[in-house]
């Protein structure tokens, strides 16, 4: 029998219960999610996709299909409907295109965001304040050369325009006041 799959606790992490009711056999899973409006609806990044749960972790269903896990995952603050997830898909025999998706109806439809950066992200964040500026993290995978820079949505909010690049050696990446 598998391991693999989402734990739960109930009772301040004493005990644990494997939850994977819905999921795929062998599924890894990145990152979970909590709508805290909703509190039993669950999002988890997963190496099969993304999926979500409305009852607590006891039954998860498949809302966008993905191959890679990228581990990030992040449920708006002030609008619990909208969640961001960076999701891969292998683009060749040993490479993988990331992408930044979006949902605004609680993961039924996900839209990719264009623009997203090319080099994997390693933290996303919504800004609680100010919900069209999202804040990443890239990951070179070099020791010397983490950046951080925020993202900041487009008006037309199907787009991402690099508002702010905080830091780092990476001068690649468009930038606009």
């Amino acid at each position: 029998a598998s391991n693999t799959g989402i734990y739960k606790t109930t009772d301040g992490g004493n005990t644990w219960t494997l939850s994977v009711n819905g999921l795929p056999s062998g599924v890894s899973v990145g990152r979970v999610a909590i709508d805290f409006a909703h509190t039993s609806t669950l999002y988890a990044n997963t190496s099969a996709g993304i999926y979500k749960s409305t009852d607590g972790g006891a039954n998860w269903a498949l809302s966008l299909k993905g191959q890679i896990s990228s581990k990030l995952i992040v449920v708006d603050p002030s609008d619990t409907s909208t969640v961001y997830a960076y999701v891969g898909q292998p683009s060749g025999s040993f490479s993988t295109t990331f992408n930044l998706y979006r949902t605004t109806d609680g993961g039924a439809t996900w839209a990719t965001l264009n623009g997203a950066p090319t080099y994997p992200l390693s933290a996303i964040a919504v800004d609680p304040f100010a919900r069209t500026n999202i804040y990443a993290t890239i990951n070179t995978f070099n020791v010397n050369d983490t950046d951080a820079f925020l993202m900041k949505l487009a008006p037309a909010g199907n787009a991402i325009v690099y508002s702010t690049l905080l830091g780092g050696s990476i001068s690649s990446f468009p930038s606009s006041s």
